[in-house]
């Protein structure tokens, strides 16, 4: 399935350069479901960059970094092409953050998570902004940021607060948890220690609550 160096050529010679527009896949509008390969023989450009995302996902998931980085390639090249709005791009820099975090380029996933900042914030949108900042401290602990990367974290916290207690908040706060247990085993720090304990437990509470099944939450 994979594409060759001159279709990807092909794909970026035809980049259009007029203004930004909204960008529609009328196939994955009426069916959220729709397989992969639906969506790589779709007459829509937007529909086939949208097949390259799933494809970069699952590749990443599986650890298969180079055949991520081609699809994730392709799918910008056909974003470029149709000219999508910069809000649009949101799911293709989620991509590419996580694949330089996946290749230990940290201050390249740093750039694409702080593009998307902003774009979670204008929308409201708590728990994506959580899970960007509670991301970005993740990048600074790996950088070895210990303070940016715990300041990150602290940020997440009153967002997380007024979610509403369901799945998503049990995840966020055990990435919380783990976050603050992360910065203890580098700096030794009993308040940090008790941070981790604190929303490990709370996730767990809620977890409990709602008979989550899914979650991962922990407990010190």
């Amino acid at each position: 399935m994979k594409l060759h160096a001159p279709i990807l050529i092909l794909l970026l010679l035809k980049v259009s350069f007029s203004d930004a527009q909204t960008c529609r896949c009328r196939e994955l509008d009426a069916n959220k479901e729709i397989s992969i390969s639906s969506l790589l023989n779709s007459p829509e450009s937007f529909c086939t960059a949208k097949g390259f995302e799933k494809l970069t996902s699952q590749f990443l998931n599986d650890k298969n970094l180079d055949s991520a980085a081609h699809y994730l390639q392709l799918a910008e090249a056909l974003y470029q092409k149709e000219a999508c709005n910069k809000e649009q791009w949101i799911p293709v820099y989620k991509l590419r953050s996580a694949l330089h975090f996946s290749q230990a380029e940290y201050e390249k996933s740093l750039e694409y998570s702080l593009k998307m900042l902003p774009f979670a914030q204008e929308k409201g949108n708590k728990e994506e902004e959580a899970e960007l900042l509670l991301g970005i401290s993740q990048i600074f602990a790996r950088m070895k940021q210990l303070e940016k990367g715990l300041d990150y974290t602290r940020q997440s916290l009153p967002l997380i607060e007024i979610i509403k207690p369901g799945p998503s908040k049990v995840d966020l706060l055990n990435k919380a948890g783990s976050r603050f247990y992360f910065f203890f085993q580098d700096t030794k720090s009993p308040s940090l220690f008790d941070s981790a304990r604190l929303y490990f437990n709370a996730a767990l509470r809620i977890a409990k609550d709602i008979n989550y099944k899914e979650g991962n939450a922990g407990e010190l």
